[in-house]
């Protein structure tokens, strides 16, 4: 493999201003919580957080409120990243100030912006553009987080160092607080981004029950991020609070959100587009089957474990929704090898096994 060489100590600056964000977060959290596991790789760590009490424990934090989208902190990243470390920035928006004694991996978990264009402005387009062509020409290591997001990323880009680190999973808390649903209900899992599909899940789910293929009392539950999106469905805002069978949980704690999985009927994964699909693992630990769109990670993860359906084709999903509904039953047996294979300390040794190629 071709990467950066340095000689050095083992320390690395990570951008952990994104820990909040559900699908980076994650991907942050859960490796850090992994990281400190092991002092015996030898890493010191260096952290850039708007909270510095969240990561104080790990090593020296650098505390920032500049966004790190902000082209503010294009100018202040080089006072702020100390030289002579190798800088892991976990997404797209690396600094571009820091010059060539810092080694980078940057983890890029997919090109939407190119690929569905529409849903972007020209200036993000140009934008995401710019930083992932900066960090090929300069030869970083980028990490992506599956087989079909590296195939994207070298369509686009031939001359890009990739690597994959799948992502992992853990079993969600269970909060064992408040009453159970009343009704039986399916669960979508997603922000109010376009790509995830929300109003397609609940257009399919609308005809099921039209069709009276599915009980009538049976709800769906649309749990994510509604607020402080940066593109969203408008369409969703027709139907937020105006219909008695789709209720909305917004942002809920990992903890709540355990819960809805573990009192769903069922997942519903509708996506477009995604570099991964962390909901489809999470749902694995609680045994629950499946309905998802068909698209390359979905079955990277899933392979034949689950429902499938055409993303274009709600009738097609209405009818996945109603055989996992009129099917139900443990899926244990099925997923028992599928979340061996997704593990956080899985994902953070093969980081450990990269960053180590970089001293």
């Amino acid at each position: 493999m071709d990467f950066q060489k340095i000689q050095m100590n083992k320390e690395i600056f990570l951008d952990a201003r994104l820990s909040a964000n559900s699908g980076i977060g994650r991907y942050i959290d859960c490796l850090i919580h992994e990281f400190v596991k092991h002092p015996d790789w030898g890493y010191s760590w260096s952290l850039l957080t708007n909270d510095k009490s969240q990561f104080g424990r790990v090593g020296e934090c650098y505390k920032s409120q500049l966004s790190p989208f902000s082209p503010l902190w294009q100018l202040q990243a080089p006072l702020v990243i100390p030289r002579h470390k190798l800088l892991w920035t976990p997404h797209w928006n690396h600094p571009l100030l820091t010059g060539s004694r810092v080694a980078n991996v940057v983890t890029i978990h997919d090109v939407m912006p190119l690929r569905f264009p529409e849903l972007y402005s020209n200036f993000d387009r140009y934008l995401f553009n710019l930083f992932l062509s900066a960090a090929v020409k300069r030869k970083y290591t980028i990490i992506t987080v599956s087989d079909f997001s590296k195939r994207e990323i070298l369509d686009l880009y031939p001359s890009a160092i990739v690597e994959v680190i799948f992502n992992g999973t853990t079993a969600l808390p269970f909060d064992h607080s408040g009453e159970n649903s009343r009704n039986p209900y399916l669960l979508c899992v997603g922000n109010w981004k376009p790509h995830k599909n929300i109003s397609f899940a609940i257009r399919a789910f609308r005809l099921a029950k039209e069709r009276g293929w599915i009980s009538s009392n049976i709800k769906l539950i649309v749990a994510g991020k509604v607020k402080g999106l940066r593109q969203a469905d408008s369409s969703l805002l027709q139907i937020y609070g105006r219909e008695p069978d789709i209720k909305f949980v917004e942002h809920p704690s990992d903890s709540k959100l355990g819960r809805l999985y573990q009192d769903c009927l069922a997942l519903i994964a509708p996506s477009k587009y995604e570099g991964f699909g962390l909901p489809i693992l999470e749902a694995m630990h609680f045994n629950k089957p499946i309905v998802c769109s068909d698209i390359p990670p979905f079955r990277e993860i899933a392979d034949n474990t689950v429902e499938y359906f055409d993303v274009q084709d709600v009738d097609a999903c209405a009818i996945a929704i109603t055989k996992i509904v009129s099917t139900m039953g443990a899926c244990e047996s099925r997923y028992e090898q599928i979340l061996k294979r997704f593990t956080w300390a899985q994902s953070a040794l093969t980081h450990h096994q990269i960053f180590s190629k970089l001293y």
